[in-house]
């Protein structure tokens, strides 16, 4: 399958979380690193090997600039084809090699290698190990000692959707094999528009979308939103884009966002994913909010972070972890994306502020129970009048007894 995204895994944050305390230490930070010297690592100084790992003679299998040093794509391609583990190839390898030495005379060269560092000089005592000395007349010499320091920069590895350690594509596989959906929020840093969100979420919804994804997935109003959740196949992907009127915490008791909660409460066995673009985070409602199950933040084009949601049992506190960093192509060209983009224009020209943006004293409030059950109940008639499922596979999907949707059903016909 063609993908226009692939992961960045920091590996140093990747080692950490697996390795003992002390061996850690060792491998990813020998002493403590000094940033002022990270200018001087270089390409120069792979290991020989490398270069014919990678059948390449002079090596060149890292991108390095002033802030990072990236193993590209080519590389990861190169070593999975060989069969080599990219991960322990970049423990084993790259991270021991990224030392920077200071010579006695205050200049600076990489490698880490040879009698090279800033000289100081130690005592070293000999026990006397003869039967004819006495045990504890030791014999003392000088030595000269060499201090290495490690390069600083973060190691980021980038890696094919289907990678294994592409945490985003493993956590979807897993709940699709549970037959649970997936619930994706893509927002930007400090609210910023123009950043590409919606790009990335046409990306990821043709590369999850089992059925084939199309313009015809994507939502632009809460109430289309509901009309197609439950005429998608499973396995499908929605996209909701600018869906800031979906989830407006200000507006937590309307009908539409109790709608929109319900269907991610409890319609996580039809399959149907979800992914939506907001500019913030701050602009979705909290019941929203615990049910999602990842927010990708964008930093700027082509660039984001994937965070999985964790939520404290004890407190409800919603917190997030981090994952790996995203990166995409452009879609130029793409049929699908140009005509988003032509509905959400459309839209504009058309756009009406009262039907879509009321105003809190119009908004429509309900008590939340209330309007959670009635809408459930509709919901329930609907799947068993038109969608032509048995009651107990809608009793499935709604977490209800089978004589409880019975009774729904034949209540809508009294």
């Amino acid at each position: 399958m063609s993908h226009n995204w692939f992961a960045e895994i920091e590996m140093r944050r990747h080692w950490r979380d697996r390795i003992p305390e002390e061996e850690m230490h060792r491998r990813l930070y020998p002493t403590e690193p000094k940033p002022q010297l990270a200018d001087w690592w270089t390409e120069r100084d792979y290991r020989p090997d490398w270069g014919k790992l990678l059948d390449e003679d002079p090596p060149s299998g890292l991108d390095i600039t002033d802030r990072r040093v990236i193993v590209p794509m080519r590389t990861t391609r190169a070593l999975m084809e060989k069969g080599v583990p990219v991960a322990d190839w970049v423990y084993n390898t790259v991270l021991p090699g990224m030392l920077v030495n200071e010579t006695p005379d205050g200049q600076v060269v990489a490698g880490g290698k040879g009698n090279y560092g800033k000289q100081r000089t130690i005592e070293i005592e000999t026990p006397g190990n003869s039967i004819y000395e006495d045990p504890a007349q030791k014999t003392v010499t000088e030595a000269a000692q060499f201090d290495t320091e490690p390069d600083p920069r973060p190691v980021y590895v980038q890696l094919p959707p289907n990678h294994p350690l592409t945490r985003l594509t493993q956590m979807w596989q897993k709940r699709q094999s549970d037959g649970r959906d997936m619930k994706v929020i893509t927002t930007a840093r400090d609210a910023a528009t123009g950043t590409g969100k919606t790009t990335l979420a046409v990306v990821l919804s043709k590369f999850f979308d089992e059925n084939g994804w199309s313009a015809d997935k994507a939502t632009l109003s809460p109430e289309k939103y509901v009309e197609k959740y439950t005429e998608l196949e499973p396995g499908s992907v929605l996209l909701g884009d600018e869906a800031e009127q979906m989830a407006d915490p200000r507006r937590a008791m309307t009908e539409q966002n109790v709608t929109l909660t319900q269907y991610w409460a409890t319609m996580r066995q039809w399959r149907v994913s979800t992914i939506v673009t907001l500019p913030s985070a701050s602009m979705l409602d909290k019941r929203l909010k615990e049910l999602m199950d990842v927010r990708i933040n964008v930093q700027e084009r082509g660039l984001a972070v994937a965070y999985e949601k964790k939520v404290d049992d004890h407190s409800g506190q919603i917190k997030e972890k981090r994952m790996h960093r995203i990166r995409w192509d452009a879609l130029d060209g793409d049929r699908d994306y140009q005509q988003l983009n032509q509905k959400k224009k459309e839209r504009m020209e058309n756009y009406n502020d009262r039907a879509y943006y009321m105003s809190d004293d119009s908004a429509e409030l309900q008590d939340p129970d209330v309007a959670v059950q009635e809408y459930r109940d509709e919901r329930i008639r609907h799947a068993a009048n038109e969608l032509d499922l048995t009651q107990s596979q809608i009793a499935d999907v709604f977490d209800l007894s089978r004589p409880r949707i019975s009774q729904i059903g034949s209540e809508g016909t009294q």
